[in-house]
């Protein structure tokens, strides 16, 4: 500690002997006045040393940190008239101890401050950090006005009381959160408003009001508990109704047979304004078909639409299905636009199968192009019918019916062609086709699984023809070739059979010269329908 020769501090109530052979002395007394946020002020004794802490009557002001210290000096026993420079640090013990606030310590300088008639006043501001509560002590040093010096420190410090921990109340800790210890401690009338962004943490459910009928941050059930939300809102995380565990972001649990999701228009009885109802549920229904459901609650068409147009499927009130139309009036009914209505692809089963019990089972028009048009490696199109049309096509001016590759029908019907074959005479296939196997070509590739047989010395211009599947119960017409001969002839016959076995899988050919009806070996087509 460093004592200036010719200056020395004394406190108010020290004996002058205790200054020893100094030749000059400064008594100090001083006082501290501090504004706080109540409109009278507090008296109070602070210092044991004859040091006075007093806090003078002043206009209501806004709360700062800093307060004003006062005091009274003396230099040789009469009232100091000079300018001196003079130094406040903040301590948390009257003896040793560490400079505050912590941890950034302030040392306060005051420089040249006027002192007239032993009288003078500074304004301090150690920030509100400096006084949390516990003890804090004033260490004051001081020197001649402009020197530079070494500045002389007052001992002992004086502890702080009263008027400045108006910056944080003794209490002021209790309120930095709400605790158990705090349920019931703030009022209604004590609160005006609090801004929501100042709420934060958990409120203890001891400060919460009885009854529970609020949104509780539990995964319990909470009963008897009802929310109306009129703004918008935003869930983080998934959302169970029915089920306090959702396993998706969205997810409604109900019985079986129960409704999970209904979505209403406004009902108005008196204009006669019915609400239209979609719904969903999972379940079995009254007849006990079990499932996934999604449809119309009310009397109203159900539409599937995409990207905000008008609907790319609609099903009316009797259950029909309209693609490309809102008004179907079959089953299913696809209205293609310029485009082809309905388009199936098959990799090796039936592309299109109709089956109707008196009506059509497949029905197709266009007015320009194919009405059913059918492509697939096995059956492009197949209709089934009991007792009307299996496959209908209409076409004003394009194809009622267009098959790009062969056209096949089942053996025991009739329209359809079911074999053809070109035989020249010496009894060779050259060229055929096969409807039940699909198969057809040239003599180069395949024979359809046709067989001829014939004798052309013994017995010329008869031939036999053997086919896989039966042709009794078909019909044949057979045309022959008048390139080789412009006079031919031709018939069929179905063979008689020996010993009473008749072959159901043969025709017989005969060609003969029309002239004289000789039998003449001459090449023919068979038409089998």
């Amino acid at each position: 500690m460093n004592r200036n020769p010719r200056t020395l501090i004394q406190p108010l109530g020290r004996p002058r002997s205790q200054v020893g052979s100094r030749k000059r002395g400064y008594k100090i007394m001083f006082s501290l006045l501090s504004y706080v946020s109540t409109r009278h002020a507090l008296r109070t004794l602070l210092l044991p040393l004859s040091l006075l802490l007093s806090v003078s009557t002043a206009q209501a002001q806004g709360p700062t940190t800093s307060f004003t210290y006062q005091g009274r000096l003396t230099d040789g026993g009469a009232p100091a008239n000079n300018n001196y420079d003079l130094q406040f640090t903040l301590w948390d013990s009257a003896v040793g101890g560490t400079q505050q606030p912590q941890p950034a310590p302030a040392t306060l300088t005051k420089t040249n401050v006027a002192v007239t008639g032993g009288v003078f006043s500074v304004l301090l501001d150690f920030g509100v950090s400096a006084f949390p509560g516990a003890d804090r002590f004033l260490e004051v040093g001081v020197r001649p006005g402009g020197t530079g010096g070494a500045f002389t420190i007052l001992s002992p410090r004086q502890q702080i009381s009263s008027t400045p921990y108006a910056l944080r109340t003794l209490k002021a800790a209790a309120a930095d959160s709400l605790s158990s210890a705090c349920s019931g401690c703030v009022t209604d009338a004590q609160i005006s408003s609090v801004a929501a962004s100042k709420l934060a943490g958990t409120i203890p459910e001891t400060s919460l009001p009885a009854g529970g009928s609020f949104i509780q941050n539990r995964t319990t059930l909470q009963t008897n508990s009802n929310f109306n939300v009129s703004g918008n809102g935003i869930i983080g995380g998934s959302v169970g109704i029915g089920t306090s565990s959702p396993s998706f972001r969205f997810e409604v649990n109900t019985s079986l047979g129960s409704y999970g999701f209904v979505h209403s228009t406004p009902r108005n009885i008196l204009l006669g304004i019915r609400p239209i109802q979609v719904g969903s549920f999972a379940g079995a229904d009254s007849s006990g078909t079990s499932g996934g459901w999604l449809g119309t609650l009310s009397n109203d068409s159900l539409h599937f639409f995409v990207n905000g147009g008008r609907p790319s499927m609609s099903i009316d009130t009797t259950g029909n299905v309209g693609i490309g139309t809102t008004n179907p009036p079959f089953k299913l009914t696809v209205d293609g636009g310029s485009k082809a209505g309905v388009f199936v692809t098959s990799r090796n089963g039936q592309a299109v199968t109709g089956i109707s019990g008196s009506d059509v089972g497949v029905f197709g028009q266009s007015a320009g192009s194919a009405g059913v048009f059918g492509d697939g490696t096995l059956n492009g199109v197949v209709g089934n019918s009991s007792s009307g049309s299996g496959v209908r096509g209409i076409s004003s001016t394009g194809f009622a019916m267009y098959a790009d590759g062969n056209a096949g029908q089942r053996i025991d019907r009739g329209g359809w062609v079911k074999a053809m074959l070109y035989v020249d005479q010496n009894g060779r296939i050259e060229r055929c086709y096969n409807s039940q196997s699909g198969v057809g070509g040239t003599s180069l590739t395949t024979d359809c699984g046709f067989s001829v047989q014939n004798s052309p010395v013994s017995d010329p211009g008869h031939y036999v023809i053997t086919f896989p599947f039966t042709v009794s119960d078909r019909f044949a017409c057979v045309t022959p070739s008048w390139k080789f001969n412009a006079r031919l002839g031709a018939n069929v016959l179905y063979p008689t059979g020996f010993g009473g076995v008749v072959p159901t899988n043969r025709i017989e050919v005969f060609t003969f010269y029309t002239p004289s009806g000789s039998g003449i070996n001459a090449p023919f087509t068979l038409v089998v329908y």
